[in-house]
């Protein structure tokens, strides 16, 4: 309760890593969720690199803060997969 009180009662996971060896970058899906939305985030990172800055960092989802409505992007049956420069997220599953 008081890590999640000094985050002003936002809870944040990292959900996933994924390395793209071939463009040199690392990148995380963050989530966030407090009483008013869930949020993912996808942060990419230089590989190697001593910035430890993002290169860049993008919502990829932001829904209202019910279960319901991001279980299924947060799921572990989910699949990424990096082709042609893209992250592509699929669930498997129901």
């Amino acid at each position: 309760l008081d890590e999640l009180r000094d985050n002003d009662f936002v809870y944040r996971w990292n959900l996933r890593n994924v390395l793209a060896r071939d463009y040199n970058l690392k990148v995380k899906f963050d989530c966030a969720v407090d009483t008013n939305a869930f949020t993912m985030t996808a942060a990419a990172y230089a590989l190697r690199s001593k910035v430890k800055e993002p290169l860049c960092k993008v919502f990829v989802v932001w829904t209202k803060p019910y279960e319901i409505c991001y279980r299924k992007v947060i799921s572990k049956k989910n699949s990424l997969i990096l082709e042609d420069g893209y992250i592509y997220m699929f669930y498997v599953g129901r």
